[in-house]
């Protein structure tokens, strides 16, 4: 896999993310779920164990020390706990035989070169921003899919080690350069950045095994949205006054062209932004709010120039946001973490930290979450979206579901799907909830898409459940 990195400002993106997601990989998800369903009938908590650390329910995968923190454990004995829960349920899975596992043995064949089992468990990472449990992620793949269990656990190994390279490239490469006697510059690394190919594999030893950490469980310590949850909305086109603010408006913001690298990226993504109606944005804070397991040595970390330190981050597509703010001229100053959003999910209190927030030299500030495209239609991320938008706005501040692809929600919203499949699914839909199995033989009885499916989701307001897959008006 070459893109699970940060790229430099100025490198364009070479593979999209979304490029990546297709109804296959949907498939793995769905058997997964069923296979923790039918573990919660005899072991409830083994198959919340595995539930929270996959994020099979649609919400982020929780690192080690927030899993040990749901149940009241440290992080390795949670390692215990959810290690046991797997092989149980493997064992229980392989030794009946009931549940077809064909989509892995199809994905990831007994067989393959280890190089092409390992890019391709590496592009869906990538493409699911699943870093934080890619390794367990790739166990279980490859275990369901025939590999024997070293086999498994070494080709898993290897999708760490490559993820911990570049976390760790990242965090020295883009240190401070010394300076030479002359004055000028060493040549530096523009990003964290994953390595080659041909690349050499890190220590393991160098590194845990939970390589990056996801939602949280704590109370909120910053006030929470004071707007209702709503649904997810094309992005705003009415934006305060730049000349009634006093503001410098910025290219790319409608406003004119705007400079190459970094700049051009922020020319489209500036225009996606759901701007408040008006009012005056509130700062952003002088430190990142106090995520549980903030300090964990298995976050990746980088040098913010803009900051004078390091900054964390989750994933790759978190680490690329974070560098084209640092490196962009139109961004003043950014935080990461920069607040807590506490929001209802289905009755439970639910917390959340978006990935960043940047003001920019306009004077205005947009609060900013990295999502992968197609999950923005997932119910619980559009639930979580709609309440981070509410504080953003309750705070002066735009809102930016970032999905690090040509794409984002406003083009799904645009997007071309045949209108027989859309007329036949909403028909679907007005007779009761869409399970898998009916969905499945439609899609390939059709070329609809998954993301044909996401822009369908947000157009209608539809609600997507996974584990398992529910679709519903």
């Amino acid at each position: 896999m070459t893109t699970s990195d940060a790229r430099t400002a100025r490198t364009p993106l070479r593979d999209d993310p979304a490029d990546g997601v297709d109804f296959g990989l949907e498939h793995v998800h769905e058997v997964l779920a069923e296979l923790a369903a039918e573990v919660a009938a005899d072991r409830p908590r083994d198959a919340e164990l595995i539930t929270c650390r996959l994020g099979l329910d649609g919400e982020n995968p929780e690192t080690l020390m927030l899993l040990g923190a749901r149940f009241g454990v440290s992080r390795d004995r949670a390692r215990q706990l959810y290690t046991r829960a797997v092989g149980t349920m493997l064992r229980q899975t392989l030794a009946t035989g009931q549940t077809d596992l064909s989509v892995f043995a199809d994905r990831y064949p007994v067989g393959r070169s280890d190089e092409a089992l390992v890019r391709t468990l590496l592009a869906e990472t990538y493409a699911t921003d699943g870093d934080i449990a890619a390794q367990d992620w790739s166990y279980l793949k490859l275990r369901l899919a025939g590999h024997d269990l070293q086999d498994a656990k070494r080709l898993a190994g290897f999708v760490f080690q490559r993820i911990a390279g570049w976390q760790q490239k990242g965090r020295w490469h883009l240190m401070p350069v010394p300076s030479h006697e002359d004055g000028t510059r060493a040549t530096e690394s523009g990003a964290a950045q994953a390595p080659d190919d041909g690349a050499r594999p890190v220590d393991p030893a160098a590194r845990t095994a939970d390589t990056t950490a996801g939602r949280t469980t704590r109370a909120a310590t910053q006030r929470p949205a004071d707007a209702t949850v709503g649904r997810t909305t094309r992005a705003a086109t009415q934006r305060p006054a730049d000349a009634a603010a006093g503001r410098t408006p910025l290219s790319g913001a409608g406003q004119g062209p705007a400079s190459d690298g970094a700049d051009d990226v922020w020319a489209a993504w500036l225009r996606r932004v759901e701007w408040p109606e008006g009012g005056n944005p509130e700062e952003l804070p002088a430190l990142p709010a106090g995520r549980l397991d903030y300090d964990d040595d298995s976050r990746g970390r980088m040098y913010a120039e803009k900051l004078g330190r390091e900054v964390t981050f989750d994933t790759a597509l978190q680490a690329r946001l974070l560098r084209l703010l640092d490196t962009s001229p139109q961004v003043q100053s950014f935080r990461e973490l920069p607040t807590t959003v506490t929001y209802d999910l289905d009755g439970s209190e639910r917390v959340h930290y978006p990935t960043a927030a940047a003001t920019f030299t306009d004077g205005r500030t947009v609060l900013i979450d990295v999502l992968p495209l197609a999950h923005t239609a997932l119910y619980p991320q559009r639930t979580r979206a709609a309440a981070s938008r509410a504080h953003a706005h309750s705070l002066g501040w735009g809102w930016l579901s970032w999905t690090g692809s040509r794409q984002g929600i406003p083009e799904l919203l645009s997007r071309k799907v045949d209108a027989h499949h859309e007329s036949t699914l909403i028909s679907r839909l007005s007779r009761g909830p869409l399970t898998w199995p009916a969905l499945d033989t439609f899609r390939t009885e059709t070329d609809l898409t998954l993301l044909d499916l996401a822009a369908l989701v947000h157009r209608h307001d539809w609600k997507w459940h996974r584990g398992p897959f529910r679709l519903t008006r």
